[in-house]
């Protein structure tokens, strides 16, 4: 996996020990993999997926907040990211796969093997307290 891209995020997170770290880093580590995996998921299911249903479902989904889910879609959707928004005949805003995304002296990444190891991904969950 390209260290720029969807896979700079999985990197840092295997290098960094979120779970001992602020109350913030371990809710990040805690919900952001699964969120960037359970949009992807849905995109690759449904061909595209509503932008606001990703951030309310996606939430709702992984049990973070609206605004964070957010974030984590706003980074997704940078320059870096693998998704990029378009409007539906209805106009209303949808998640699409940028068709092709270049790296920094690495040529072309195939979008379907960066999205093949991310499903793979297995998060590391911190256990919850009772």
């Amino acid at each position: 996996m390209c260290e720029r891209d969807n896979g700079g995020t999985y990197i840092t997170k295997n290098q960094v020990d979120y779970v001992k770290g602020s109350p913030e880093m371990q809710a990040n580590d805690f919900f952001e993999l699964d969120f960037r995996a359970w949009v992807i998921e849905q995109i690759r299911k449904h061909g595209s997926y509503p932008k606001s249903e990703a951030i309310h479902s996606g939430a709702e989904v992984v049990g973070c907040s609206s605004l964070t889910s957010r974030r984590y879609l706003e980074k997704m959707l940078s320059a870096e990211g693998v998704l990029q928004e378009d409007k539906n005949p209805l106009k209303q805003m949808i998640l699409t796969f940028k068709p092709v995304k270049k790296a920094p002296g690495n040529g072309h990444i195939n979008i379907d093997e960066l999205l093949k190891a991310a499903l793979a991904y297995q998060v590391k969950k911190p256990e919850r307290s009772k």
